[in-house]
């Protein structure tokens, strides 16, 4: 019951990051990154709620990481979505108490190349004073 709160919180947590930052200067700036940003909250809420067997966990992970990399990855700012690949980093720890191998490398490969891409977003900015 406990791993349950552990999923949900870190879903949750990320859920409220998104949709406030959606109201933010830093936030996602386009029409199209806004959408991706609150669908992926959303998913992530509905995700964090209920689940009974021993797949459905897995299904909340792995969903609930590429929920989390999309909204991530749809910041204006590359240093807010690196916080979100903290949130990934605990997902990943939790999952490989539970999860299988197959899950555990699929969230790893999602939190690596959101961190590589952000990475890459964020030496583009490094002449940018506001960093």
């Amino acid at each position: 019951m406990q791993a349950r709160y552990v999923v949900a919180g870190t879903l949750g947590l990320w859920c409220v990051a998104t949709v406030a930052l959606l109201f933010s200067a830093h936030g996602p700036d386009l029409t199209p990154t806004k959408l991706a940003s609150a669908a992926a909250a959303i998913a992530c809420l509905i995700l964090s709620i209920r689940w009974a067997t021993r797949q459905q966990p897995e299904l909340v992970g792995v969903v609930g990481g590429a929920a989390m990399a999309v909204a991530s990855l749809s910041q204006s700012l590359p240093l807010i979505g690196l916080g979100g690949c903290l949130l990934l980093a605990v997902l990943n720890s939790f999952g490989a108490l539970i999860f299988t191998t197959r899950s555990i490398i699929v969230l790893m490969v999602i939190a690596t190349g959101t961190a590589g891409v952000l990475g890459v977003q964020l030496a583009q900015r490094a002449a940018d004073p506001a960093l």
